[in-house]
């Protein structure tokens, strides 16, 4: 038990380490806009019709559910 114990809270730790610092930075100017920031269903939060657009869209040049659905938690 020990003996995977101990990888376990080290790659935890690294990877907490690591991505810690990125909660202060402010969002790049790539594609947010498209995803976030100026996107009405992400905005609006998780709803019946959001899901659905999220499932036949082709937003951004990309089909991707699971990044919308993905953003809706975190916002």
């Amino acid at each position: 038990m020990r003996s995977i114990l101990l990888p376990c809270i080290a790659i935890i730790t690294i990877t907490l380490a690591v991505y810690f610092q990125v909660g202060d930075h402010e969002f790049l100017n790539f594609d947010d806009n498209d995803y976030i920031t100026e996107n009405s269903h992400v905005a609006s939060g998780i709803t019946s019709e959001n899901l659905i657009w999220a499932f036949i869209s082709v937003d951004a040049a990309n089909w991707h559910p699971v990044t919308w659905i993905s953003l809706w938690a975190v916002s």
